[in-house]
């Protein structure tokens, strides 16, 4: 179970499941709502997709940053 604490700390990790499940609802949601609304919907989650995108780029890019200047912060082994 450590490996699941391990991921769950990951911020890029949060976001993509953020991600994930922001989409599969919007799909579900698109199967129970009339053409035009579920078009709707598609295309305001496929704006969004780039943003969840930019945003694991970022923390990413924040995180190589650090870890080249050896500020990057790794938590003590709890075993």
């Amino acid at each position: 179970m450590m490996w699941f604490k391990v991921l769950w700390a990951s911020r890029k990790f949060r976001v993509a499941i953020v991600d994930m499940v922001l989409a599969l609802l919007i799909f579900i949601l698109g199967t129970l709502l009339t053409d035009i609304q579920a078009e709707f919907w598609l295309t305001i989650i496929g704006i969004m997709q780039p943003m969840f995108v930019m945003v694991v780029v970022g923390i990413a890019w924040e995180d190589a940053a650090a870890k080249r200047s050896g500020t990057f912060y790794v938590p003590p082994d709890p075993h």
